[in-house]
């Protein structure tokens, strides 16, 4: 892998390059977790949904430390039983350190989620509705009241977030933004491309994650991506990584990013 300026370079296709002028913020923590986003976003969203919380909602906390609004989270993979059998287990060994880290995650469950404006539902998200996972149409139809127009989105959902780009697409005129982590990027290519392309709203920045695997193509395996319904001139260049950025990991270097045209579109399965 070649290096720029101490960082590794990563490849992608000429369809991520990521629209110019659109004021960027970053929210969320430091390195993994935090996501850059169209600031103007902050102004309109009227509810913010996260898909896939896990054990890190500081996305969230801070997007609502900016603006007000309703917050609903899916993941069924975490609740406060899990993280106080965690608590108690490590107390149980008798060991204080690990005790004490999961201490507070307990604490800050119970601290941010109050069961009115901040919900955690205990759901995973799927094209279909089943045992314990719901579609995005019923996140719209039951919980999400009609007249709720700008509606912003954190969705890291390890790999399923391919089942649900077509309700993305089909409900895109509520949606204000987006923040998607697409996984396994090498073999979802095409559906990538393909959601892009018909997804209304503009890519607005784009970031490998440099915790994951960068193929000997270069071609980062997971990318973070960001849209946004705002206007985005698309007139200038976009050098990245974006001064906001953040490394998702300190133990490797950031990814610098190039663009290049495919031109095997047949080998891609891209149309």
């Amino acid at each position: 892998m070649t290096s720029v300026a101490g960082q590794d370079v990563a490849i992608l296709p000429e369809f991520f390059r990521p629209r110019s002028g659109v004021p960027l913020v970053r929210i969320g923590r430091d390195n993994d977790g935090g996501y850059l986003i169209d600031r103007r976003n902050l102004d309109h969203t009227e509810m913010l949904i996260n898909m896939g919380v896990f054990n890190d909602w500081s996305f969230e906390e801070h997007f609502l430390s900016k603006r007000t609004v309703p917050l609903i989270c899916y993941d069924r993979t975490v609740s406060a039983w899990k993280f106080f059998i965690k608590l108690y287990t490590h107390m149980f060994l008798f060991e204080p350190v690990n005790s004490w880290n999961a201490l507070k995650p307990f604490v800050a469950y119970l601290r941010f989620f109050n069961s009115t404006t901040r919900i955690h539902r205990k759901e995973n998200i799927a094209s279909e509705n089943g045992d314990g996972v719901v579609s995005p149409e019923t996140v719209l139809t039951r919980d999400v009241p009609s007249d709720c127009r700008n509606l912003f989105f954190n969705i890291d959902i390890e790999g399923s977030e391919y089942q649900i780009l077509d309700s993305l697409v089909a409900h895109a005129d509520r949606i204000e933004g987006l923040a998607i982590e697409f996984h396994d990027v090498d073999r979802n290519i095409a559906r990538i491309h393909r959601f892009i392309r018909d997804f209304p709203l503009a890519l607005c920045h784009v970031h490998p994650n440099n915790h994951a695997l960068v193929l000997d193509d270069r071609t980062p395996t997971v990318v973070e991506c960001t849209f946004t319904r705002r206007p985005a001139d698309g007139t200038g260049t976009v050098d990245l990584p974006h001064e906001l950025d953040m490394r998702n990991t300190l133990k490797q270097p950031e990814l610098s990013v190039e663009f290049r045209d495919i031109r095997e579109a047949d080998r891609i399965g891209i149309t």
